[in-house]
């Protein structure tokens, strides 16, 4: 009995030092993240109509929306950029994620995005810039996938002990991304923040190199692709198509930093943008603490439908508000979203229960999402661009939520 107390002792301090260290390495790169909120849309700004982003003020309108419509035009390029190279290599990540380790996969992942921030504080260009956004949408789901199935392999996958674990974590993580987007605000260079953020994010591997390996049972290095995983079972292949259905109109969201800089030109600034971003992430703290509970009283049917109707209220509200002030009413609607985290849960054990790893998963997860994400962004950029409503988009997102 005394070597049994022991053990679990031991087990339960191997499982603090990990959440320990996870928390750590995973507010470094969200305070480098909220750093980065308004400097990269500035720097992208910048690069791509560096005469006339500094006079845009002074020009007539239809000039400025020329301006928008530029860099709207180029964001819908890397996110198509970003999901083309997804889909190939999300499958090879997720093999290694299962054959190799976890801990590899974030580091190798924390590298990657810091020395392309670097090379971008030195030498800014919009290939680069291109090059670096598609780069970190990879590294960036690389990252929180590989953290998460490390959480769950210590604290039991799509358990309730794992939502807790996970909830703590990022809520701390958001805690941290709060105070970067609070400093980003005395950081008037891009270039500054991008260096900054770059070093933060080698932090957050030194924290992930003084972890214990969390992955106890190696497989051999295999592609995964989506069919092979959801066919598995019909209740993987139903999951996947909610999963899907409650995806496409979130690709709205990518109107958002150019929308609101053309419906509130005078008003819409970098602090007014900061000042949002802290109602989000203040919000995503207070979601932490609300979304366990309430999955208690609510089944997956619910969560989700309670999901689609606080989105279809976010888009509406984007597109009817006739000042910045009242877009915080978007925050307050997310804390009561919990329709993802009741997917991935299920996910998560059904998965388990046919013997899927959670690199493979993530994988299929990541192929899954492939036509949605390279269709849905330029569906609604070429909405945005072609209809006499800018709002347009976010009235048709609306609609599809209720669906």
């Amino acid at each position: 009995a005394i070597m049994s107390a022991g053990g679990a002792m031991a087990a339960v301090g191997h499982q603090n030092d990990f959440l320990l260290l996870m928390t750590l390495a995973r507010c470094l790169n969200a305070s480098g993240l909220g750093l980065l909120f308004s400097a990269s849309t500035d720097l992208l700004y910048q690069l791509t109509h560096p005469k006339d982003t500094k006079t845009a003020e002074n020009s007539d309108g239809s000039q400025e929306v020329e301006v928008h419509h530029k860099v709207q035009k180029t964001l819908t390029n890397i996110a198509t950029l970003s999901t083309l190279l997804d889909f190939f290599l999300a499958p090879m990540i997720g093999s290694f994620m299962d054959s190799v380790g976890r801990l590899p996969t974030m580091m190798l992942a924390m590298g990657c995005s810091s020395l392309v921030r670097f090379c971008l504080a030195v030498s800014p260009s919009l290939k680069l810039y291109m090059f670096y956004r598609a780069l970190v949408s990879i590294t960036g789901n690389a990252w929180l996938s590989a953290s998460s199935a490390a959480l769950g392999d210590v604290f039991g996958r799509g358990t309730a002990r794992f939502a807790e674990a996970s909830s703590r974590v990022q809520r701390f993580a958001l805690l941290a991304m709060m105070l970067g987007t609070f400093a980003g605000r005395w950081v008037k260079e891009p270039q500054k923040a991008f260096a900054l953020v770059g070093t933060l994010q080698v932090m957050a591997a030194g924290a992930v190199g003084c972890m214990k390996e969390s992955l106890m049972s190696q497989s051999k290095f295999q592609r995964v692709w989506f069919w092979s995983v959801f066919r598995r079972s019909k209740a993987l292949f139903a999951l996947a198509v909610l999963s899907t259905a409650m995806e496409l109109p979130d690709h709205v969201a990518t109107l958002d930093q150019v929308f609101r800089r053309q419906k509130f030109p005078k008003l819409w600034t970098a602090s007014m943008e900061s000042t949002h971003m802290l109602l989000l992430q203040i919000a995503g703290v207070f979601h932490t603490f609300l979304r366990a509970r309430i999955l208690k009283h609510l089944d997956s049917a619910s969560a989700c439908r309670l999901d689609n109707w606080c989105n279809a209220l976010c888009f509406l509200n984007n597109a009817f508000s006739t000042r910045p002030s009242l877009l915080a009413l978007n925050p307050l609607l997310s804390c009561f979203q919990c329709g993802g985290l009741s997917l991935e849960l299920c996910l998560q054990r059904q998965a388990e229960s046919v013997g899927l790893g959670s690199g493979a998963l993530s994988a299929a997860d990541a192929n899954r999402s492939f036509l949605p994400s390279l269709l849905m962004p330029r569906f609604y950029s070429w909405l945005y661009h072609w209809s006499p409503w800018p709002s347009a988009p976010y009235l048709v997102a609306s609609g599809m939520s209720l669906l």
